[in-house]
């Protein structure tokens, strides 16, 4: 390697160590694949990296506050809401946990693979709430 392949790798390294400080924290990636898995990821794949991952980061709130919602309604509507409470909270910490660990990227690739992984298990965790909360069968949650 001569001096001049050097010193380009010096200027990459430089320049994406700038990159990768401006970022927003680091964030994980969907646990089975590093693509963006949905038609609403995909959508994310357009524009700058700050771009993709506002996108994403936009649906994940938006799946968050859905989940918040269930939540709310079964804190409302179950006669012990205490145990479905304190066992979300450690969902929470997991889901956090899951998708820093998964992160295999540095920059914006780190955040947008961090927003695609949490809505992904936010998206599961609603389904299996929904499955539990409006369960009408023998030993389903008691309602007030």
């Amino acid at each position: 390697m001569n001096i001049q392949s050097i010193g380009f790798l010096i200027f990459l390294f430089i320049i994406f160590s700038a990159k990768a400080a401006d970022a927003p924290s680091p964030t994980p990636i969907p646990s089975e694949n590093t693509s963006l898995e949905s038609t609403e990821d995909k959508d994310c794949q357009r524009g700058s990296g700050p771009e993709m991952a506002g996108c994403l980061l936009k649906q994940f709130e938006s799946v968050e506050k859905e989940l918040n919602g269930l939540i709310s309604e079964m804190k409302a509507t179950l006669v012990d809401a205490k145990a479905e409470l304190a066992a979300q909270k450690a969902w929470k910490l997991y889901r956090e946990k899951e998708c820093r660990s998964q992160q295999s990227v540095t920059g914006f690739g780190a955040a947008m693979q961090y927003y695609s992984c949490s809505k992904r298990f936010t998206q599961n965790r609603i389904e299996e709430l929904r499955t539990y909360h409006y369960c009408d069968e023998n030993g389903c949650p008691a309602r007030r």
